[in-house]
Order: structure tokens, then sequence, then C-alpha cells
């Protein structure tokens, strides 16, 4: 164990209530949620009014991460570009719509999934077979799912924290998902990053900030 850190014993993290007695007692001066379950259920909701500061979003903008439906019909509303999409509740539905396109397309159970809640089928047998899997065999406990249409192309990931008023962002990476070498396998919830990518231009990393963290008045990471 590293010096002054320790572990504590018999915490429920979603008793947010029993959570600030403790850090009271244990003089705790500032609370980071790991888990994003906690997040989502609105811990710094909790803790802000407490006085302890928290570095999370709050309830309300957390939804975002909670709910895949909701972020992506955030997005249209607020003309933020995003893949084409379809939200479902019913398995029927769902099928039906994947029927009656011919384009491949990318499968995701709306709420957290610990990173497997993402399928991006080769074929369209493959896609009605993870569908059903979502959505009748309950495999993940989730049931709403989004269908997107399948993009191609480099992905980047930006980490910038933000206070509120002020940010600042990290260089650029590129994270990989697949479980095997050769981007081969099931998608997990991340297997690494690196960087520098060399896609990059200052010009593109302006326009994010720009279009996107500015207009977010997030105490958080982004």
């Amino acid at each position: 164990m590293a010096p002054n850190v320790s572990n504590v014993e018999h915490a429920d993290m979603h008793d947010f209530k029993g959570l600030v007695a403790l850090a009271r007692a244990l003089a705790v001066e500032l609370i980071r949620p790991g888990p994003g379950d906690v997040v989502v259920e609105g811990i710094a909701d909790v803790f802000e009014p407490a006085g302890i500061p928290c570095f999370a979003p709050l309830k309300a903008a957390a939804k975002l991460e909670g709910s895949k439906t909701l972020a992506k019909d955030f997005m249209r509303r607020y003309n933020i570009p995003t893949a084409e999409y379809r939200n479902f509740n019913t398995y029927e539905h769902a099928r039906d719509y994947l029927s009656s396109i011919n384009h491949r397309v990318v499968i995701k159970v709306s709420g957290l999934a610990a990173g497997k809640g993402v399928v991006l089928p080769e074929v369209q047998e493959e896609a009605k077979r993870e569908l059903r899997e979502m959505m009748v065999d309950n495999k993940l406990g989730l049931q709403e799912v989004v269908i997107q249409e399948f993009l191609s192309g480099d992905e980047i990931n930006v980490l910038t924290f933000c206070d509120g008023h002020n940010f600042r962002s990290l260089p650029p990476v590129q994270g990989h998902k697949k479980i095997f070498d050769g981007s081969k396998g099931p998608n997990t919830g991340g297997m690494g990053f690196y960087g520098p990518v060399d896609f990059v231009s200052r010009g593109l990393m302006a326009q994010m900030e720009k279009d996107l963290i500015v207009p977010t008045p997030s105490r958080a990471a982004i």
C-alpha cells in the first residue's frame, strides 16, 4: 500500500449520504468517483451541497453518459455531428428496421455496460443475432438499443479537464477496443491508447474545443 493511502471497508458506494459522513470523518478534501454508475446516479449532486468538491458532472449532465439514446437525441437536437441512427425499445421494431436496410450498422445498448455494449456486425445475419441477444435474451440486462450507420475512418480520443470556466486538453490519442491483435475480436472497454497521432492538426483541435468544450460548462473530465 502506498504511503497515505488506505482502504475503507464496509463502505456502500451507492449510499451517498453515508459516503459524505465518512468523507467528513476522514477529512477527505476531494472526491473522484470511479465507476460510471455512481456518477450517473448523481453522486456529485450530494457531495457538492455538503461542501466537499467532487470531480464529476452533476446528474443532469451525466445522463448523457448513462443513456446513448438520450445522448444521440441531444446531439441531433443541437446539431452536433453524429452518425445517422434510430432508437428502439422493442425487439420487433428493431428487427424490422434491420430487414429494411442494406448497409452496415453499429448496435449499441443504451445504458452503461462496462464497455461491452457495442457490437459491429459484419453482415445482417450477425446483426440480427446480436440484436436478439441484447433485446430478447437480455444478455446485458438492458433492452433499449441504438442502431446507427457504420462509419469507417480514423478515431481520436481527447481528454479535457474542465473546472466549469477554464479547460485544458491533453494531446489527442487513438484508442483501440478490439480484444485481439489486428483489430479483431469483440469490443472491450478499451485495450489501450497510443499517441501522438499525426493526423490531428492544431486547427482541428481548436475547432473541437470551440464547438464541443467551450459550450459545455462541466466540472469534470470530458
